[in-house]
Order: C-alpha cells, then sequence, then structure tokens
C-alpha cells in the first residue's frame, strides 16, 4: 500500500496516476494471494477503488455499482470460519470506507445514495444486526450521513430544507437506532442528532424536548471523555437553562 500513501500527498494528475498504478499492483497481488491475505488485499482495493473514484473526472468515473462490487467481493472474501463477532469487525471496516468516502461530500448525490443504499443493505445482513451495538452505530452513522447530506440543502436566509420530511425522518430513524447505546462514539452522534431535531422541528415544545435529550448525552459524554468544541458551548447554555 506504499504507493496509496504516496498518493495522497501527490498533486491530483499525480494522484491518479499512483492510484491506477496501486491499484495494477494489488490486482496482481490478488491473483497470487492464498485466502488467508486475500481479504487484506481486497480491502488495499478498496480503498484504492473509492479515492479512485472520487478523484477522476465525472466522464472518467465510471459507475458507482462497479465501485460497489469490489466492496462485495471484499466481504465474500472474509473467512467465514470466522466467529460471527470477528466477520462483523471486519466487515465494519469496510463499511467504514464507504461512509467515509460518502462524508467527504466528494461523490455527486446519486452515487452518495447509492453507495449508502448498498451499505443499509449489506448492514442488515450481517449476524446480530439488531443487537450488536457496532453495528448498530454504523447503521446509525450512515442514516446521518444521509442526514447531512439533506441538511447541506438547507437554505440559509430562510433555514427551510427542500425534503424536510425525509430529513426528519432519518433524524429519528437514527435516534433510535442509537438510543440505549453507551459507547462514546454512539452518545455523540445521538447527541448530535436530538441537536439537529431540536434545530428542525415545528414548535417550541418539540425543540426544548430534543434539546434537553441533547444536553443529557453530552453530560454522559463528559463524563466518559472530553466533550468536542462545537457541542460545548451549546451545553454551556442551554445546559444552564436545564440546570
Amino acid at each position: 500500500m506504499a504507493l496509496f500513501s504516496i498518493s495522497e500527498l501527490a498533486e491530483l494528475e499525480d494522484k491518479i496516476e499512483y492510484l491506477k498504478l496501486a491499484k495494477e499492483r494489488l490486482e496482481q497481488a490478488e491473483k497470487s494471494m492464498g485466502d488467508e491475505l486475500k481479504f487484506k488485499v481486497l480491502e488495499g482495493l478498496v480503498r484504492v477503488e473509492l479515492e479512485l473514484f472520487a478523484e477522476m473526472d465525472a466522464e472518467d468515473k465510471g459507475k458507482v455499482e462497479d465501485v460497489q462490487s469490489r466492496l462485495e467481493l471484499a466481504l465474500d472474501a472474509l473467512p467465514k470460519e470466522e466467529q460471527s463477532e470477528e466477520l462483523a469487525t471486519e466487515s465494519l471496516g469496510i463499511f467504514d470506507l464507504a461512509l467515509s468516502l460518502v462524508d467527504s461530500r466528494r461523490l455527486s448525490e446519486n452515487s452518495s445514495f447509492k453507495l449508502l443504499s448498498w451499505v443499509d443493505g449489506a448492514i442488515a445482513n450481517l449476524p446480530d444486526a439488531e443487537t450488536n451495538p457496532e453495528i448498530r452505530t454504523i447503521q446509525g452513522r450512515s442514516k446521518w450521513v444521509f442526514s447531512g447530506i439533506l441538511l447541506d440543502q438547507q437554505d440559509d436566509e430562510t433555514g427551510k430544507v427542500p425534503r424536510e420530511d425525509d430529513l426528519l425522518k432519518s433524524l429519528r430513524d437514527t435516534s433510535t437506532i442509537l438510543h440505549g447505546i453507551e459507547s462514546v462514539e454512539a452518545l455523540l452522534l445521538r447527541g448530535e442528532v436530538l441537536l439537529n431535531l431540536g434545530n428542525i422541528v415545528d414548535g417550541e415544545d418539540q425543540q426544548e424536548k430534543h434539546y434537553a435529550e441533547a444536553v443529557q448525552i453530552f453530560k454522559q459524554v463528559q463524563e466518559k471523555d472530553k466533550l468536542p468544541e462545537q457541542f460545548v458551548q451549546f451545553l454551556e447554555d442551554f445546559g444552564a437553562e436545564e440546570d
């Protein structure tokens, strides 16, 4: 993966060439690797192809379905004799790569939604998808990334969102998925979701309800870890009212 690391520092034109060369080398390695190492090679190919897809000009990108096929090949290469918990952990790394790319806002909206739809469907097929907190956390993250794309369309002057019903449903679904998970990552994500719900919903009572829930969650985070700066001011302002 040395070529891929170099490509992250290169100018755009050189970066694409480095990525293409890295892809070629990894495809060669895939043919000669045994099953034990095949997943790691395919995981490297996923990283390269996702980055290549994002960086290339629109007319050269190809189809997002081709990227999804590579993601599926990587998942299929996971050793099936692994315990379900280990299998889920390895799989989540693949989903994280796809979500990070969508969250970078370097893809078209259409490609972003297609990748998110693929992630949601693939996660739902994992063992223990409804009970494993790590799987539920990345499900929530996928919903939050979708919500973020819709939030980007919010009008600066009116505060209106073109697809407000879809946004509200996505935010509420995210909150439900993350409810009861005590990791700092899940708490922060749910707190941010509730904060945004408070910003969007109509009715002062509903707004205050969501803000109050966000305050309680951010206080839980403070008991476990340092609260990110973007939430500190909110907690100081609204949390003081709650106290």
